[in-house]
């Protein structure tokens, strides 16, 4: 009994090894698959590899799992009874019983297990797509987008600074194929937020607990996103040279600010005050500035070149790519030294902006495709093991006259039955799931 017992063990684990041996080839597979996918979903410190300690891992998860699922065999072996087990057909009613109840909750669990995966994955993917077609605010479609940061030591003045935006939106908006140039001081969904305080004039400060989004922004800025424009007018290119102390507030901070008043002529104070008094002028659309998932945050446009650093949006009249070469000759044109970091559609920032929702669905995919194959696998294995075991038993029913189809729609409809009960559990276990989602 030792000795058969030591064998079930042995081909146990023998089985269980060539399994992480076959595991660990497709792992490296997979790891390479992951990081080209990745973007920048991984934190930069994350390094993704085939160590040391994840083959010693492997080898340990492997030897474990075939001795605990061979053992089991291995013992019921021990408890065999020899004179019964001898004699043709002599398996004992209770035996069998047990033997169908341990496969039978095998094919239940690996349905449920891959029902639920599979319907969280697709709750991911349904929830990628709506997602992908949530309307930034903006319109992103033939939109090129650059950043320039003007070092101080050659840039010491808020009037050099000007003069260069200002020749630069000029030498731009003179290129074939250019609609309008748009610069702003942070670029929505390129992970450049600015918020600040801010109070409303004749008001106490201290009862309003008020803040939003704080640009600086060129005259054609809502031309080039074409951002809505609601109320009242856009900067003129006069304002925005002389940095007037004028606002325009998103469609958001004017329902927050001034749910039951016209917001057109009232004045803002940044900060605790320390910017001065801007006076609203017009209201625009609210746009999702931070990321695509995330809702508008009310936003104030303030006109202004004087800031060393500019996001430039140039909107062409076809596919904006061909612009960059042009757009840099341009910069270098004014400033030889300049460098242009970020050259990229707008529609690029719309794709890095989802990147990482995109990520988590495709594991979530591949983890549930891998779970429907491990489950098929597992099924057709327990069934095919439970209809050799019954060979004796079929025999039988056809010598009494049951057809083929008959032996088929048995085997079938048992198979179907405990997938069925697989599929409730695993649909019960999904509606958990998407709680916790």
């Amino acid at each position: 009994r030792l000795r058969i017992a030591r064998q079930m063990i042995t081909e146990s684990v023998l089985l269980a090894l060539m399994g992480g041996a076959l595991g660990t080839v497709l792992a490296f597979w997979g790891v390479d698959f992951l990081v080209a996918v990745s973007g920048d979903n991984l934190p930069p410190t994350a390094q993704l590899k085939i160590d040391a300690t994840v083959l010693a891992f492997t080898l340990g998860i492997s030897v474990l799992t075939g001795v605990l699922f061979g053992f089991a065999p291995a013992l019921r072996t021990m408890r065999v009874n020899l004179s019964t087990s001898l004699k043709e057909g002599g398996r004992s009613v209770g035996e069998t019983a047990q033997r169908n109840l341990t496969r039978s909750i095998l094919i239940v669990a690996e349905s449920a297990v891959a029902v639920i995966l599979l319907i969280g994955a697709g709750l991911l993917v349904r929830s990628l797509i709506k997602l992908q077609h949530t309307s930034p605010g903006f319109d992103s479609k033939n939109v090129l987008t650059m950043r320039l940061d003007l070092p101080d030591l050659k840039y010491p003045s808020e009037e050099k600074t000007t003069s260069f935006f200002q020749q630069l939106e000029t030498r731009i908006g003179g290129l074939p194929g250019v609609e309008s140039t748009g610069m702003i001081t942070e670029l929505p969904l390129s992970g450049q937020p600015n918020d600040i305080p801010y109070y409303v004039e004749g008001r106490p400060p201290e009862s309003q607990s008020l803040g939003g989004d704080f640009r600086f922004v060129n005259a054609q800025y809502f031309q080039s996103l074409r951002i809505a424009l609601l109320r009242g007018p856009i900067f003129t290119d006069a304002e925005v040279l002389r940095s007037d102390k004028v606002i325009i507030i998103s469609e958001l901070l004017a329902k927050e600010a001034f749910p039951n008043e016209d917001p057109l002529g009232h004045r803002l104070a940044m900060g605790m005050g320390d910017l001065g008094f801007f006076e609203i002028i017009g209201v625009v659309g609210d746009i999702r500035h931070r990321e695509l998932e995330s809702e508008p945050l009310p936003a104030m446009y303030m006109p202004s070149f004087k800031r060393s650093w500019m996001n430039i949006v140039i909107r062409a009249q076809g596919d904006p790519s061909y612009l960059a070469a042009a757009v840099r000759k341009e910069v270098k044109a004014i400033d030889p030294d300049q460098p242009v970091a970020s050259v990229k559609p707008m529609d690029e920032w719309l794709a890095i902006s989802v990147s990482s929702h995109r990520y988590r669905t495709l594991l979530l995919a591949l983890f549930a495709l891998i779970a429907l194959i491990l489950a098929s696998t597992g099924i057709y294995g327990v069934m095919a093991y439970s209809v050799t075991q019954r060979t004796h038993e079929i025999g039988v029913r056809m010598a009494l006259g049951a057809r083929r189809f008959d032996v088929l729609k048995l085997v079938v409809q048992q198979g179907m039955l405990l997938v069925d009960i697989g599929l409730v559990l695993g649909i019960l276990g999904a509606v958990a799931l998407t709680r916790v989602m």
